[in-house]
């Protein structure tokens, strides 16, 4: 169990991947309410596909990944800092790349206790995404009510933009 602990903790523990998936979590939420969900099934998805690419294949190297995971970053963090309502499709091109990245950049060292911390490392991406989006989905649907929630989202990708 300490190994799939590990892995559930990875994604706060590690800033770069916390990154992505903040950044990836907002453009969810941001983009049409009709395609929230489908966009957050796709970028479960292409998670699970880089963290098997990463074990069939091998994980990225350190220098590239990290420049190539903070240019992602930084364009998802631009779309919902920039506009309103980014479309679907602009959405899930940058959330692919976005996706494969957190899915290969998760896999652990090999060792003892590998795919309980996959399995651990998988699930914490995946929480990590859903409270993001979920939280961010929560502040649209209170916008009537609360004009200022509008702004929350935009500043908050404005931060992971600064930080990028």
């Amino acid at each position: 169990m300490d190994g799939f602990y590990a892995g559930l903790s990875h994604p706060v523990g590690e800033p770069i991947q916390g990154l992505i998936l903040a950044t990836a979590g907002l453009l969810v939420a941001r983009t049409h309410p009709a395609r929230n969900s489908s966009l957050l099934k796709g970028a479960i998805a292409t998670i699970a596909l880089g963290m098997i690419c990463a074990w069939t294949i091998s994980p990225l190297p350190p220098v590239p990944a990290t420049l190539i995971t903070l240019s992602v970053a930084l364009i998802c963090a631009a779309l919902v800092a920039a506009l309103r309502e980014p479309g679907s499709g602009l959405a899930a091109t940058c959330l692919l790349p976005a996706g494969l990245i957190i899915g290969m950049n998760a896999l652990p060292e090999q060792g003892n206790g590998m795919v309980a911390t996959t399995i651990g490392s998988f699930a914490g991406s995946v929480l990590m995404l859903i409270c993001i989006s979920g939280c961010t989905i929560w502040m649209r649907r209170q916008e009537t009510e609360l004009g200022w929630l509008n702004l929350a989202p935009r500043v908050a990708a404005s931060w992971c933009l600064a930080i990028s």
